[in-house]
């Protein structure tokens, strides 16, 4: 046994920084915390003057002491929705119910654990959770509930091990409705001190089931046959099938899988299992595929193929696009880690960004900041289990199987969670439901490609891809011509010489508002991509052109330079021009940076850009496009807000970052920093700088802006 927060120079650490660490997370309560030796902690624990019925936290890890008194490390904590109790009177939440079926109550139910009888008076049981705005099936907050008050005198005791069941009542028990998306319940004694609690994510709260500790009194809470006043029981999974959606992690086997293992991450976590197979480019592998979450959890199949142009070309680290499937290999639409529910999902994993996705995540929630619609994202953590040696060692997942941090994001597909636009039928309006994007040269095969004219009078046309609707090119031909025909009236307009004239000019064909949000959204990351690929259009049935959902920002703020940039292999150094800086520099406008004569040379043309070229030209437009900036950057994007948005995604993302970077090492090279902490934290200040430094150019720039007054009208 280690001498450990025992110890005189321990003890005087921990008498200054020492602080009480609580089990809340999942899987566990922490009456049945363990040593490393499987031997039981002895609680309640005499600790700094008080007495603590759960491990103390001392030099990031966890003690206790056992029978004898000797301290020693705890096991880790798996986890629970409960929280012990912190007074050692043996009463603890034993059962909840928050959704009853026909002809049940939803309760609380308390047990006491201890030999004496405890009295209740002034005690409270509340329910804690603000509801949110859209949470419009809950009850409104009526206040906790107080044990003893005048009508309940018989709730004010609980006898040594007896049950104490609360209904929702007006009279005698709790009047607040428990929350059936996501809630917690605090039971808290006379003097305020937290005794008990349990919280429930959104999705786990299900229809006739019940949340209880098994055993009963003590083990941790799980998904339970309701007994109001009884002993716990588990619930069967056939019953637990019949209230889950198609797919869900009834057992949760997937973070009971983690567990085993001993690997913990404040991140959601996400494994695949291949069954031997290698993922490759096409075709599609059938996986099984399982999450653990503070989301309703899935554990079915998976269609999973490696996804991506040259990132897949030039990583080891391999993004991935995943098709959740049944049993019978069809589509099967899932809320992955609480996003809404669709069948497609996309990995985003490559090292071309060495702040590991935050590129992606941060130029997606400008997007959302300004009211429009960007890809959901979460970050996660990865195994994938894709060697058959792995079968010599039971199936069972280790840290060979680690695979490092991902990006969670749908796919850009049309859909009233994602791109809102109705649903194409030609023969009833062929003016909407359209999704297509220019993509530069990275055309698949089966794409379907129509051309517009470019750059006003060139003879060269500019490919366009749709993207929904799906179909042959002979299929979607009225599609095409439709779309053709329209954008190359946009084209004859922006060429024209009344191209400003609210009537007759480029507002007759395009949703400007849009454009221009676009345009900042682009500019603040200084995309080399963008104008020339991955660029999303849409337009919904009897509406005009819109930009957008943005999309592939990997290379983005200020990382490097891109095509069609000179300098491309030179770290985007291409000399001051007319539009200023380098496509790496947080100074120079990025959609007119080809109009600097020599500028783009290994690839003069600019996809779109040309469009933002001509607009620019338009006083009025470039007024818009200063006033929008003005808002913004007095709300959603202030310096105070960005950096709190950077701070928020920072800390989130750290410990699972460093152990991507060990993972991948090798690909991301850190020979210049002492450690991959250092690495880093090194990059996510870079960029940081980066991002405030470009909104401040900005600034100066639109700023000269906002002085036109003149009416077109």
């Amino acid at each position: 046994m280690v001498d450990g927060p025992r110890g005189r120079s321990a003890g005087l650490v921990l008498a200054i920084f020492a602080t009480v660490f609580i089990a809340t997370g999942r899987g566990s309560a922490a009456v049945t915390r363990e040593l490393e030796n499987g031997e039981a902690c002895a609680f309640p624990i005499d600790f700094n003057g008080k007495l603590e019925h759960d491990c103390v936290s001392w030099n990031n890890e966890e003690w206790c002491q056992d029978s004898t008194g000797l301290w020693g490390k705890c096991k880790p904590s798996s986890g629970g929705v409960a929280m012990a109790s912190a007074k050692g009177t043996g009463v603890v939440i034993n059962e909840v119910l928050a959704r009853g079926s026909k002809g049940q109550e939803d309760f609380v139910e308390l047990f006491n654990t201890g030999d004496e009888t405890v009295d209740l008076t002034g005690w409270t049981l509340r329910d804690s959770q603000k509801k949110s705005d859209d949470d419009d099936d809950e009850e409104e907050d009526k206040g906790p509930f107080v044990f003893g008050a005048e009508g309940c005198a018989d709730s004010a005791a609980i006898a040594p091990g007896a049950h104490l069941l609360l209904t929702r009542d007006e009279n005698c028990s709790f009047s607040f409705g428990l929350g059936k998306k996501k809630d917690e319940v605090v039971l808290s004694d006379a003097d305020g001190n937290v005794v008990d609690q349990i919280s429930w994510k959104k999705g786990e709260a299900l229809k006739g089931i019940s949340m209880g500790r098994l055993p009963n009194g003590q083990g941790a809470f799980q998904k339970s046959e309701p007994t109001p006043g009884e002993a716990n029981g588990q619930v069967s999974v056939e019953k637990l099938k019949g209230e889950l959606p198609d797919g869900a992690d009834v057992t949760d086997s997937c973070c009971k899988k983690i567990k085993k293992m001993g690997f913990e991450s404040n991140l959601p976590v996400i494994v695949i299992d291949t069954k031997c197979q290698e993922v490759k480019d096409e075709p599609k592998i059938r996986t099984e595929l399982c999450t653990c979450s503070d989301e309703l959890d899935y554990a079915d199949w998976a269609g999973v193929e490696i996804r991506g142009s040259s990132s897949a070309r030039d990583h080891k680290k391999k993004g991935m696009a995943v098709k959740l499937w049944n049993a019978t290999g069809h589509n099967q639409e899932f809320s992955l880690l609480g996003m809404p529910k669709d069948e497609d999902w996309v990995l985003y994993g490559p090292e071309t960004d060495r702040s590991i996705g935050l590129r992606n995540f941060l130029a997606y929630n400008i997007s959302r900041s300004m009211d429009r619609y960007a890809t959901r994202t979460k970050f996660v953590e990865v195994f994938l289990q894709d060697e058959c040696n792995l079968r010599t060692r039971g199936g069972e997942l280790s840290m060979k199987d680690y695979h490092g941090v991902y990006l969670l994001e749908e796919k850009i597909k049309r859909h009233n969670k994602r791109v809102d636009i109705c649903k194409h039928n030609a023969t009833k309006d062929i003016t909407g439901g359209y999704i297509f994007k220019h993509d530069n040269d990275n055309i698949d095969n089966g794409d379907v490609v129509f051309p517009i004219k470019k750059r006003f009078d060139s003879k060269d046309p500019m490919p366009m891809v749709m993207i929904y609707p799906k179909g042959t090119k002979e299929e979607l031909k009225a599609e095409t011509n439709f779309l053709e025909e329209y954008l190359n009236g946009f084209e004859r307009a922006l060429k024209s010489k009344d191209f400003a004239d609210p009537e007759r000019g480029y507002e007759k064909f395009i949703e400007v508002d849009t454009f221009i949000d676009n345009f900042l959204a682009v500019e603040i990351t200084k995309n080399p991509d963008s104008y020339r690929g991955s660029t999303y259009m849409r337009k919904d049935c009897g509406k005009k052109v819109e930009m957008g959902p943005m999309w592939d920002y990997n290379e983005a703020f200020g990382m490097c330079c891109g095509y069609p940039i000179v300098g491309y292999m030179n770290a985007g150094e291409s000399g001051p021009g007319t539009s200023g800086g380098s496509a790496i520099s947080e100074n120079g406008w990025r959609f007119n940076i080809c109009e600097d004569p020599g500028r783009c040379v290994r690839d003069p043309q600019d996809g779109i850009s040309h469009w933002f070229v001509r607009l620019w030209e338009d006083p009025a437009y470039r007024k818009k496009v200063a006033d929008r900036w003005q808002e913004l950057r007095k709300g959603p994007l202030s310096n105070d807000q960005v950096n709190a948005n950077f701070d928020e995604a920072m800390t989130e993302l750290r410990p699972a970052a460093i152990r991507n970077y060990n993972r991948w090492k090798e690909e991301i090279g850190s020979a210049h920093f002492r450690s991959t902490k250092d690495q880093w934290e090194h990059e996510a200040k870079k960029l940081r700088d980066w991002t405030i430094g470009r909104m401040e150019w900005m600034d100066t720039e639109l700023a000269k802006q906002q002085f036109y007054t003149h009416s077109r009208g």
